[in-house]
């Protein structure tokens, strides 16, 4: 018998005290603060597709709500 997606996602609350699709947002900004400062010559169009959000304006919305900045201000 498998894990069920509830279950998954109660575990992912547990473990890391946020739904599992947060979590991924998370992961995608912190993905995107490596990229700048791998490659600090990208422009954020650039940056946002390097990170796997579709377009800039994407990463700006979750930049604004998840580090409460812009994506320049945030990443440099």
């Amino acid at each position: 018998m498998g894990t069920n997606t509830r279950q998954v996602a109660r575990r992912c609350d547990d473990i890391f005290g946020m739904a599992p699709t947060r979590l991924r947002r998370v992961l995608r900004l912190q993905q995107a603060a490596r990229h700048r400062f791998e490659h600090p010559g990208l422009s954020l169009s650039e940056l946002a597709s390097a990170s796997g959000y579709s377009d800039q304006s994407h990463l700006s919305r979750d930049s604004r709500e998840l580090a409460a900045s812009t994506p320049r201000a945030a990443f440099g």
